[in-house]
């Protein structure tokens, strides 16, 4: 149950009701009621992943009441549904309601990370940072990025690495740095300062940082260790097997000058490597947008929700190992298909889809 539910729960039975929240007193007068009734219907909603009802219930308040916080609420929501267009759309809106709204300032701007556009993001995220002013959870331990709130530790973790994608180390580092000393028990500033540092050729310190991500149960901390033990000066360079040189896949990653999410060929990287069944879990995500289109799903449409998932799966990766293995690759690639066509909308697939699939994919991978 949310923060603002829970409120409302323990003053409604006083007969002018009232709260302060953030040093403004608010009366639960009829019009105060009806937001909070419909706000923490929205919220249950959204808690429960009955995404639908969810952006109904927000659109009756923006209709009745158009404020910042119901653009970011429903924002949020479609954030969450993979609709970042109109995710934006919410977030613009609520920061020029209310430009001081960190959270919205904070989720505009991993649109506009998710959008590649990392000099946007880190734009968006300063002016949320500024408007966060301490380290202090209001929400309780754990809530570290709801629907409703976003911790300082986690805008300036995301901000120094966005920094350090932008090749601003130093002042990425910093960022690391300060939410290292406020909250030593957070994993993710580590593994950030540990790949910074093992990309500027400092080892050994980069050890010691990716150690403590691991310690803190930050998983990919020990894939970025083990690359590092390598002492192999770029994940650029391929070096590939006999049977790699034969894959027709391969070839696009060996031939090609581009290689943003650093595919790697290697044999000694490309061995033993355990990635696990998720098909099943990205039939289910995947279901919810083939349910968005209903009847007007055709094979156009299925290749691009299959095309798009698979890769953010691949991005993600990425993003916490600063490579990816061709064997994963391929893993992540044939479970979204295979996922997609177990969907009820799988017979718009064909088997001998799933080659042309990985072709088109390593083919946008390696010519973006």
């Amino acid at each position: 149950m949310s923060f603002l539910k829970n409120i409302f729960n323990e003053r409604k039975g006083e007969d002018v009701p009232s709260v302060t929240i953030f040093g403004k007193t608010i009366k639960f007068n009829e019009e105060t009621t009806l937001k909070f009734v419909k706000y923490s219907q929205g919220l249950q909603a959204y808690e429960s992943k009955q995404y639908q009802r969810a952006i109904c219930i927000f659109n009756e308040l923006i209709e009745s009441f158009p404020e910042h916080q119901y653009y970011t609420s429903r924002g949020t929501v479609y954030e969450d549904m993979g609709d970042d267009l109109k995710a934006k759309a919410d977030f613009e809106e609520a920061v020029f309601l209310a430009p001081s709204n960190s959270l919205a300032l904070f989720r505009l701007g991993m649109v506009y990370w998710r959008q590649k556009n990392v000099r946007k993001a880190i734009e968006y995220l300063r002016k949320s940072y500024e408007y966060i002013p301490t380290y202090d959870s209001l929400f309780g331990e754990g809530n570290y990025n709801s629907i409703e709130y976003v911790h300082k530790r986690v805008i300036a973790a995301n901000l120094g690495m966005f920094l350090i994608q932008d090749n601003k180390h130093d002042e990425g580092c910093r960022y690391l740095d300060e939410v290292i000393d406020h909250c030593p028990d957070y994993a993710f500033p580590y593994y950030g300062k540990g790949l910074s540092l093992a990309t500027r050729g400092k080892g050994d310190e980069a050890t010691k940082y990716l150690k403590r991500a691991k310690e803190l149960g930050y998983q990919q901390a020990d894939v970025a260790l083990a690359f590092l033990a390598k002492q192999q000066p770029s994940t650029n360079t391929v070096s590939a097997d006999e049977e790699s040189l034969n894959d027709e896949c391969a070839k696009f990653v060996i031939q090609s000058s581009f290689n943003p999410f650093n595919i790697s060929l290697d044999y000694a990287e490309n061995q033993n490597l355990q990635f696990g069944d998720l098909t099943s879990v990205f039939k289910k995500e995947i279901q919810e947008f083939v349910d968005m289109f209903g009847d007007d799903m055709d094979f156009r449409r299925m290749q691009e929700i299959m095309g798009g998932y698979a890769y953010n799966m691949v991005d993600s990766y990425y993003k916490n190992a600063g490579f990816v293995p061709k064997a994963i690759l391929d893993a992540i690639l044939t479970q979204v298909y295979r996922a997609t066509q177990s969907t009820t909308k799988g017979y718009l697939l064909r088997d001998k889809d799933l080659r042309a699939f990985k072709y088109r994919m390593y083919y946008n991978f390696t010519h973006r």
